[in-house]
């Protein structure tokens, strides 16, 4: 089992600073502690690679879970310079990771979903970045076994990837049971990951992680979620298609 090392989330689930807005990638990530944390952001990353940066269980370092340059959380409307702004933020977090830890992957965390800061061709420049190994896309379209086509979504940022000879990976993929047709069971869910992990190895998907491990203490497998828990047939999709 190897581990993606997930620094901060673009939600604010996972840490005090709430939603990740531009002016956050433009300067606060580096120069305020918010309230409730220890540090900045900038340096809580550089604490932790440090200290784990010789561990065997990481596989990759991601600097933020569906990194984004909104205006603000409620508003999608996105900034002029956002791409620009986050290729900054990109080259200055990720090159301190890189100058301590030359041994693990890094990932941006992005969707690859026509966001603010990576709409297009903006997100094979964010991910020509000198200190970016891979290629990440967040697949919840339930009804294309391979997203998008050749003007966005997964098929066009695969063939960003190709251009940078860099790999894809799907860092997060979901199925709801409540998608009509689709899920209407744990076990039609099964069916349609493993269509979709076979459709995507074909086009050069490298890995895919779904989306979300429960533990049977706090409910395990819920319909109609994405959430998947101990028994489900997902896992036996994941476990064929892991060897």
């Amino acid at each position: 089992v190897r581990v993606v090392v997930t620094l901060t989330d673009q939600w604010g689930a996972c840490d005090a600073e709430g939603y990740k807005d531009v002016g956050w990638y433009r300067s606060r990530y580096r120069s305020k502690v918010a309230t409730g944390l220890l540090s900045t952001y900038r340096a809580w990353v550089g604490e932790v690679v440090r200290r784990y940066r010789s561990s065997p269980d990481v596989l990759a370092w991601q600097l933020v879970n569906e990194a984004e340059t909104r205006v603000t959380r409620a508003s999608s409307a996105c900034v002029p310079d956002g791409a620009r702004v986050l290729r900054d933020f990109v080259a200055d977090v990720g090159g301190e990771v890189k100058a301590i830890d030359h041994w693990h992957l890094l990932s941006v965390g992005t969707i690859g979903e026509s966001e603010c800061g990576v709409v297009g061709p903006e997100y094979q420049a964010l991910h020509a970045s000198p200190v970016v190994d891979l290629c990440e896309y967040h697949d919840y379209e339930h009804a294309a076994l391979v997203p998008g086509d050749r003007w966005r979504g997964l098929q066009a940022d695969l063939a960003f990837c190709r251009r940078l000879g860099k790999p894809m990976f799907v860092g997060e993929m979901g199925v709801s049971t409540k998608s009509p047709g689709l899920a209407t069971s744990v076990g039609v869910r099964a069916s349609v990951y493993d269509n979709k992990f076979r459709a995507e190895r074909r086009v050069g998907v490298v890995g895919t992680m779904l989306w979300a491990w429960i533990n049977r203490a706090e409910g395990g497998s819920k319909l109609p979620f994405y959430v998947i828990g101990p028994g489900d047939p997902a896992l036996g999709v994941v476990q064929r298609w892991s060897r």
